[in-house]
């Protein structure tokens, strides 16, 4: 008879955010990057994010040090016209533009 099994791997979880977390510069930010630091503590960490602009080094290295992959998507600056056009004449809140 097997003996009782604990089981040690860690479970996963995503963090989907509209904005890649570092640099701390702005609230929403500062957020998600401490949600990521505390979820790793007993968690393995995937990160989906957008950007805006080219992603530091640094702060490629410091979100790595917390998330086992990091999966960033940036954005166009003719998606960002098209849905600042959306939020205007349809009343859309949308963070990505």
């Amino acid at each position: 008879m097997e003996e009782n099994l604990i089981y040690t791997e860690q479970k996963k979880v995503v963090v989907l955010t509209s904005r890649f977390p570092h640099p701390l510069d702005k609230g929403d930010k500062l957020r998600v990057f401490h949600h990521i630091i505390e979820l790793s503590k007993h968690t393995r960490v995937t990160l989906i994010c957008l950007h805006e602009g080219p992603i530091g080094e640094e702060s490629m290295a410091v979100v790595t040090q917390y998330c086992e992959d990091v999966h960033s998507y940036q954005l166009s600056s003719r998606n960002k016209v098209i849905n600042g056009i959306k939020a205007f004449f349809f009343h859309i809140v949308d963070q990505t533009f």
